[in-house]
């Protein structure tokens, strides 16, 4: 008991103290008094970490001002600044009300605090307690916050009252503070008005001996500020205006009047008359007693000269007073009125001119004096005998006030006769004014290139998306909303046009308030001096963004057209290509085991997507299982795209496969939309995959990897989804182990491989497949063959047929062509068919065979593949042709660029045509 009682004594005096510091402390002292005193109370009731939070008058926002935190816990100042209102909802809500907010422990927490729990979890908050701050007018505008991270601590509610103290004391110190800060700011505003006001400013003690004077004053009368001050107003004044200026300062002495003014003569330093419009205010102490009197000198020597002309004037000229009186009119208006200029001061205008006893109700004069608006307006005043032109002006006080005007009115009788034909200009002009105002939505610029000033016009900042007061006068604003990669283009551009007279009219980005670039359209002219230098220029500002993105997006649409355009005649002439091979599931022709379960692999893995990879001799017909693969699966309605890559040379595999751009290489003269480009969406047959060369094997497996390649000469990506299905005679295995092949490529291509049985393994096919084969080549042939003698397919059904199916389709139409009635005839005993070339190609010398290969390819302008190739006729596989060709080092020889190219429009116009339907 004895203990608790000596801590409450001690937090009193601890309380008494903070609230003793605040009392005294002026503003430099506060914030060191807040921190300390955050220490000390946090320290004392064992919390580590203490805060106060501070919002400004339209409670939009919160920040952290004074934080204090003890060894070792982090600090949260900066990541708690200008926090949106609202972010801590619950506990916002509850200090705003004016509620101390006391959580002893988190999970004491109401349900609708969570989103302020999870928070303070995060921060590592386990106990707080927050005191509101109140502010001017007893508004919340902040809070205490002690919290504690280290352990939960249980707030008692003496200690929550003691604090509640400290918290106003708080509160009452940081008003003290901002109004000390507002007085000084005050202060300073005053002092800046004093300095720069347009008008001279004195400070006049009781005798008339200046105290202050602004530089205004000063500048009006010649002097520097230390010559006039001290000494009396007269010494300034005109003799004749002595007396009048004693007697206003002491008419303002004797009746207390506030405000009391004169128009007088003042002398310069160098002897000149300047008139100014005086006026006087008395500055009165607490007591009510005089203290020192104010005068403002308003300089208005321009407006007595024009004045002195008044009476040159032939227009009529009249000056009214707030009640309607005339106080001035010149000659020609007195003339007109018919009296002396005399016996017009002090009467009403409208019993003047109108003849009436009251104001007419549309009265100019009382209209202005209501709005304080410059009018001009035409009427017909039959006492003045005419019609007039008048212009009606403002007079005003030194603080603005409007205390009469001046009505100018020039006869423009004569001018009626002519009102219809005025009406009509006067109306064209009003449309084509009215046209411009409406269509002009550009902004106006004029710069000086002298002082580099630069004013904006209120549409130009608005199309920036700025205010514009927000738009200073330079034109390093200019500068810095410019995009960098406009920079030089917009400045070569007005450089021509300032020496050269060249015409400025460029397009750029500028940089809008909220950040992003717009396209803007800016033409300008500069003005010259006599020594046909620029000194200034002048533009318009044109918003072109919407047209930009438009042509971009147009530009980007026909890029895309073009693609697309290159992609379908492509594939157009690929299709057409492939209308003649085209060959569905009905062409695999068998009904032997081993066929049979090869289809029904092919009916497991044509729907899946997955990469599949036929192993089997040549001949056995892998290309038609792939096209039943595809034509069983998802992608039927996409091409089927085939590439032999034997029959390629390696130099335009990659071409082949990927395209390329235009200037890839010498010879790309367009560009070349590759093989999987054209398979995107459908799938691709590569035959012959065993021969690929191993740098385009790791291009191949990127695409099977990430569905994505690039042209050759092209640093675009292209995205694509491809079902690959590959096909080899090759043991890949060993060439594997011979470092020939990618093992990471063939996992990739035989996720599903496929078998395909040589004809030796499938006998019981091959009468089936020589009837397909006689039915299929009978038109072509212009043959029917109605029998086949069994001693003949017995030799077709016992021979082994090394090159399996495509060997047995080469005998048959050989039969048929060689048969002279309608029973199939073999006329030679059945070995594998090699013309008489391929067989001197391994019986003599290399140099004789050289000489028939390069004839036979002369004869066929060394076409390999194709209708009437060389291959064909030496009874050779492209590939082995090619081979052949490697191995003796034949080369087609080089021709003329023209020549070549003669060649390949001819032969690109054939592959186009359709061929005719067999």
């Amino acid at each position: 008991m004895e203990d608790l009682l000596c801590r409450q004594v001690a937090f009193d005096d601890l309380i008494t103290t903070v609230l003793a510091r605040f009392t005294r402390a002026s503003g430099p002292e506060i914030d060191e008094h807040i921190l300390t005193s955050l220490r000390e109370i946090a320290q004392f009731v064992g919390v580590d970490y203490a805060i106060v939070i501070q919002a400004p008058a339209d409670l939009t926002s919160w920040s952290v001002t004074h934080e204090w935190r003890a060894p070792g816990i982090p600090s949260h100042l900066e990541e708690h600044q200008k926090v949106p209102m609202g972010t801590y909802d619950w506990s916002e809500k509850a200090i705003l009300a004016g509620e101390v907010l006391l959580v002893n422990a988190l999970d004491e927490a109401p349900p609708e605090a969570t989103a302020v729990r999870q928070r303070w979890q995060s921060l590592g908050f386990r106990s707080t307690l927050q005191l509101p701050l109140r502010g001017r007018g007893a508004l919340v505008n902040g809070c205490v916050a002690l919290s504690s991270i280290r352990r939960e601590v249980t707030w008692a509610e003496a200690d929550v009252q003691r604090l509640k103290l400290v918290g106003e004391a708080i509160a009452n110190a940081l008003e003290r503070k901002r109004v000390e800060e507002d007085l000084r700011e005050s202060e300073a505003r005053f002092r800046a008005t004093f300095d720069h006001a347009p008008v001279g400013i004195l400070s006049v003690s009781l005798d008339g001996r200046l105290l202050t004077a602004n530089p205004r004053f000063c500048e009006m009368l010649g002097y520097a500020r230390e010559e006039v001050l001290g000494g009396h107003f007269s010494k300034l004044t005109h003799p004749e205006d002595c007396e009048p200026s004693t007697s206003l300062y002491q008419q303002l002495l004797a009746h207390r009047a506030s405000i009391q003014s004169l128009e007088k003569r003042y002398l310069r330093k160098d002897g000149a008359v300047v008139w100014g419009n005086l006026t006087l205010s008395l500055v009165c102490d607490q007591t009510g007693e005089p203290e020192t009197i104010i005068a403002a000198v308003e300089d208005i020597t321009a407006r007595k000269q024009a004045e002195e002309t008044f009476d040159a004037v032939p227009d009529l000229i009249f000056v009214l007073d707030s009640q309607h009186r005339i106080v001035r009119a010149n000659r020609a208006a007195a003339e007109r009125v018919g009296c002396t200029r005399e016996d017009l001061l002090g009467r009403r205008c409208h019993e003047v001119v109108h003849d009436t006893v009251a104001p007419l109700e549309q009265c100019p004069h009382t209209q202005l004096l209501v709005d304080g608006k410059d009018r001009c307006f035409e009427t017909h005043e039959p006492r003045l005998r005419g019609d007039f032109l008048v212009s009606c002006t403002a007079l005003r006080d030194a603080r603005g006030t409007v205390t009469g005007s001046v009505h100018v009115a020039r006869d423009i009788t004569d001018l009626k006769r002519s009102e219809a034909e005025l009406r009509r200009v006067h109306e064209e002009l009003k449309q084509r004014r009215a046209l411009a105002v409406a269509a002009s939505l550009d902004g106006v610029w004029e710069w000086d290139l002298a002082s580099d000033a630069v004013q904006y016009s209120d549409r130009f900042a608005e199309l920036l998306g700025y205010r514009p007061d927000e738009v200073p006068g330079t034109l390093d604003f200019f500068r810095s909303v410019l995009h960098p990669d406009d920079a030089e283009p917009v400045w070569a551009a007005v450089s021509r046009h300032l020496k050269e007279g060249a015409p400025y009219d460029v397009e750029f980005r500028l940089r809008a308030k909220t950040g992003s670039y717009r396209w803007f359209h800016s033409r300008g002219q500069a003005q010259r001096d006599s020594t046909n230098q620029a000194i200034w220029m002048a533009g318009s500002l044109q918003d072109v963004h919407d047209r930009k993105m438009a042509e971009a997006e147009l530009r980007e649409a026909l890029q895309e057209v073009e693609r697309l355009t290159d992609r379908l005649r492509a594939e157009n002439v690929y299709l057409q290509e492939e209308i003649a091979s085209s060959q569905g599931f009905d062409e695999i022709v068998g009904e032997s085991e081993p066929l049979r379960l090869t289809l029904t692999k092919i009916e497991h893995v044509a729907d899946t997507d997955a990469s599949v990879l036929l192993l089997g001799e040549t001949g056995t017909g892998k290309e038609l299982l792939a096209r039943a693969i595809h034509n069983r699966s998802r992608r039927k309605d996409r091409p089927l795209v085939k590439v032999n890559l034997a029959a390629l040379p390696s130099s335009l595999i990659e071409s082949e496969l990927f395209g390329h751009v235009k200037g890839a290489f010498t010879g790309a003269v367009s560009e070349k939309v590759g093989r999987f480009e054209l398979a995107d969406g459908g799938t691709m047959f590569l035959d012959e995959i065993g021969e690929l060369d191993p740098e385009l094997q790791t291009k191949l497996l990127r695409v099977l990897q990430e569905g994505e390649f690039q042209r050759i000469g092209s640093g675009e990506t292209l995205q694509v989804d491809v079902r690959l299905v590959a096909a080899t005679n090759r043991d890949l295995h060993r060439a594997m182990e011979q470092g020939k092949f990618r093992p990471d490529l063939y996992y990739r291509l035989a996720v599903f491989p496929i078998e395909v049985p040589p004809l030796r393994l499938r006998r019981e096919d091959i009468p089936l497949l020589v009837w397909h084969f006689i039915s299929k080549k009978q038109v072509r042939l212009a043959k029917t063959i109605n029998s086949v003698p069994e001693k003949v397919m017995r030799a077709l059904v016992e021979y082994d047929w090394p090159g399996n199916v495509r060997e047995l389709e080469n005998v048959v139409e050989r039969a048929m062509i060689l048969s002279s009635g309608s029973t199939l005839m073999l006329e030679e005993s059945l070995r594998p068919a090699r013309p008489h070339v391929s067989e001197a190609l391994s019986a003599d010398p290399p140099d004789v065979n050289r000489g028939q290969i390069v004839s036979v390819l002369d004869e066929c302008h060394w076409k390999i593949k194709g209708a009437g190739n060389a291959a064909e006729r030496l009874g050779l596989k492209p590939s082995t042709l090619r081979y052949r060709m490697k191995t003796l080092g034949i080369k087609r020889p080089q021709v003329g660029a023209v020549a070549h190219l003669r060649v390949a429009i001819r032969e690109a116009g054939k592959s186009q045509q359709p061929r005719p339907p067999r």
